[in-house]
């Protein structure tokens, strides 16, 4: 992992969520949509957080760090229900936002990620794959694996949900609404 482009990440997102699968003992850290497995290092607390993303003391405040057992996440390396992510082959960006982000096709829907949320993998991974368990409340996610290992996961995003909220929002009509989103190739 890229620790740097992580520790970009997850200052912006102002939230951590360390994750303990006890189990196993494993660690993640979650921003809120990328989740990275933390590896060779003891039982995370707040004050290992802060130093290892270089967050001053006067900001620490606008932090908001949790810890859960477990998610609903599968951390094992196989799973039945993975399939091969396709993806669009084009990226959208909303007018008046900075990100760009990129479609996703699911069998629950299409959904989206940010593509930046990958750059803490750049060199370790080599496979994405979509996970969906038969719940249908529960979230797609992304695997993101080297050879048949996981490296980390992406929460997927719901596009119809966001382009709906984006049209409440802004209060406009769906032609205005297309006229304010850029396709990128």
């Amino acid at each position: 992992m890229k620790f740097k482009k992580f520790q970009s990440l997850a200052k912006n997102a102002g939230q951590i969520e360390i994750i303990q699968i006890k189990e196993s003992k494993l660690q993640f850290l979650n921003n809120g949509y990328t989740v990275y497995p933390v590896h060779k290092l003891p039982e995370l607390n707040n004050e290992m957080i802060f130093a290892l993303l270089d967050i001053d003391e006067k900001k620490r405040d606008d932090y908001a760090i949790t810890r859960v057992n477990n998610t609903s996440l599968n951390y094992n390396d196989i799973d039945e229900t993975e399939e091969p992510v396709v993806s669009a082959s084009f990226t959208i960006k909303f007018a008046n936002l900075d990100n760009t982000v990129r479609p996703v096709f699911t069998r629950r829907g299409l959904y989206y990620y940010d593509p930046k949320w990958l750059e803490p993998f750049e060199g370790d991974y080599d496979s994405l794959f979509i996970r969906c368990d038969n719940n249908f409340d529960s979230q797609p996610y992304i695997a993101v694996k080297s050879g048949i290992f996981i490296v980390g996961f992406i929460i997927l995003r719901n596009l119809n949900l966001q382009l709906k909220m984006f049209a409440n929002k802004s209060n406009e009509d769906l032609r205005t609404l297309c006229s304010m989103l850029e396709v990128i190739e």
